[in-house]
């Protein structure tokens, strides 16, 4: 079986739109204060890549964007988070994973490598396990 490389990645302060967007629709929406901060983090799984190409991709398409934080393998879980994992249900087109793998063909000229994605939400703060379950459902 061929080895499957993750790699995470999460904007940084200031860049992470998607989050602030979160983090204020769980405020304004579900009325849950007690949030303070929510992050998001993506996960690639990567198989069908060679050494070099995965060294490629990594420098080329996520470790060189000033704005991004890449992490290779494992994610450091703050231990006050709460996390949402949401993946794709299978055989659902997953366009990030389709981009990812399409850009990693067109840089390593090969075979296009098999691609999953998920994103990790974390939310921080003080949020009782009622909350917790509302910002899940939402």
């Amino acid at each position: 079986m061929e080895e499957v490389r993750r790699i995470f990645s999460e904007k940084k302060t200031g860049y992470d739109v998607e989050a602030a967007k979160l983090h204020k629709e769980i405020r304004d929406y579900l009325k849950i204060d007690g949030v303070e901060s929510v992050r998001i983090v993506n996960s690639y799984d990567l198989q069908g890549l060679s050494e070099e190409e995965y060294l490629q991709s990594l420098e080329t398409l996520w470790a060189r964007f000033p704005d991004t934080l890449v992490y290779e393998e494992e994610f450091p879980l703050p231990k006050e988070a709460r996390v949402v994992a949401v993946e794709l249900q299978s055989g659902q087109y997953d366009q990030r994973a389709d981009g990812a793998a399409r850009c990693i063909q067109a840089l390593t000229h090969s075979e296009r490598p098999k691609v999953r994605t998920a994103k990790l939400l974390l939310f921080v703060g003080e949020i009782t396990d009622e909350e917790y379950q509302r910002i899940k459902e939402y």
